[in-house]
């Protein structure tokens, strides 16, 4: 039997790694608690489950597993971290210089569209080697989805988070986020004339009054972008339809001139 753990011990990384990229870490913990008191008994002397084990072993303390955690987790990932009691802490990645102690699974969000800094957190703590950074007990993780998912799932987060207003997004806050792949709405509200305004790259063509008249053009489900020529036009646009329930409308603050400035095209 020890012959068997040894091998298993040494071919156990490479092995549940490959699993784990394809079953993903949500269904790997539900094996783990399927699999019951000695099946995590095996699996926790190779380094695997260790949370879990924890968790169904009456607290006793193991060392995670080399599982990695996906880069990202989504809210209703987070949902099941709290059903399964796994320890961890959510971050405002924009707002928080507070240091995590202990080995809880840090959770990095952001309150805008861009994502970026909740991803440096993350590429930070994997680099320095945080709490077991990268395993299924601990390291990080960048919560996905919206500020809307996150209150429709109850997530533990402040209530302020979904915005009170249409907020402004920086040229370079649109720049990062186009480049990181968000999910966004681009409206371009610039007049069609004169000939020099091309359309603004990956946007939906409205004049203001259109979208007015027919909101439901737009989603409330994902982030939309409202782009004019200076910011102007767009703002009461914007209150408009966040009135009627679109909390995720955004405008490109100082409009399209800003993102020439940033772009410098």
């Amino acid at each position: 039997m020890a012959e068997i753990f040894h091998r298993l011990r040494w071919g156990g990384e490479g092995v549940l790694g490959f699993v784990s990229s394809l079953l993903g870490e949500e269904s790997l913990m539900a094996i783990c608690r399927a699999l019951g008191f000695v099946g995590l008994s095996l699996l926790s002397s190779i380094g695997f489950c260790g949370e879990e084990s924890r968790n169904m072993r009456g607290g006793v303390t193991m060392e995670a597993g080399p599982a990695a955690l996906p880069f990202e987790i989504s809210p209703e990932g987070v949902r099941e971290l709290i059903k399964g009691r796994v320890a961890f802490v959510l971050i405002d990645a924009e707002g928080t210089s507070a240091r995590v102690e202990g080995n809880a699974r840090r959770i990095y969000y952001t309150r805008g569209p861009s994502f970026r800094s909740a991803s440096e957190f993350v590429f930070r703590d994997r680099r320095s080697g945080a709490p077991k950074s990268g395993t299924m007990a601990g390291g990080s993780q960048r919560l996905a989805g919206t500020p809307l998912d996150w209150r429709r799932l109850a997530l533990p987060l402040p209530a302020d988070l979904v915005p009170e207003r249409p907020l402004p997004l920086t040229a370079g806050l649109l720049s990062e986020s186009i480049r990181d792949g968000v999910d966004l709405q681009i409206v371009d509200l610039r007049p069609r004339q004169p000939a020099g305004n091309d359309p603004f790259p990956k946007s939906m063509l409205l004049m203001p009054h259109e979208l007015l008249e027919k909101p439901s053009l737009i989603s409330k489900e994902r982030w939309v972008v409202l782009v004019d020529d200076d910011g102007q036009v767009a703002r009461p646009v914007a209150e408009h339809l966040f009135q009627q329930g679109y909390s995720l409308v955004t405008i490109l603050d100082g409009g399209y001139a800003a993102w020439v400035r940033f772009t410098g095209r």
